[in-house]
Parts: C-alpha cells; structure tokens; sequence
C-alpha cells in the first residue's frame, strides 16, 4: 500500500520559467530606454519564453495541473516578442533614424 503525495500548498508552487521569461520581455521595454540596444536581447527572451510556455502548458494539462501561470507566462511572451519584431522592423524600414550626421 502506497501513501499519496503530499498537496502541496499554492505559496510553494515555483514560477514557471515562461512567467520569469515573458515578464523580463515586457519589462525591458518599460524600463530600459534604449529600445535600439535591448531589442535584439529580448528578443531570444521573449521566444524562449513563448517556447517554454507552450512547454509548461502541455505538462500541465498532462499532469491535470492548473495551467494559469504557464498561459501568464506565454502571453507575456508573446507580447514581448511582438513589440521586439515590431521594432525592428520599423528600424529597418526607417535606417535614417539610426545614423545621426
């Protein structure tokens, strides 16, 4: 006879990596200024955040888990990459912006 797991409490519940991931491609967009430098580090972030919340989510859903953090953590990952490929290409259709005379 085995004994069931123990529950585990919601405070103990770690954040999935697409939460940290999506939340640091959004964030840097607010925080940090220089839009030129930063779009091409958030990004991988971004995308690695998308690629690793579609991950969570199946897991969830496999394991009958709550799927809340990790569908969080993709979108904010989608956001983030969408305003990075947006940005980019606006500066490569406006390369004047760039170079200063």
């Amino acid at each position: 006879m085995t004994l069931p797991a123990p529950a585990r409490s919601s405070r103990s519940t770690p954040v999935p990596w697409s939460l940290w991931l999506g939340a640091f491609s959004v964030g840097g967009w607010f925080c940090c200024p220089l839009w030129v430098v930063t779009s091409p580090v958030l990004l991988p972030l971004a995308l690695a955040g998308a690629f690793r919340g579609v991950r969570e989510y199946r897991t969830a859903r496999r394991a009958a888990a709550p799927v809340g953090k990790a569908v969080l953590g993709l979108v904010l990952s989608v956001l983030g990459a969408a305003a990075a490929t947006a940005y980019l290409v606006y500066v490569a259709a406006h390369p004047d912006l760039i170079a200063e005379d």
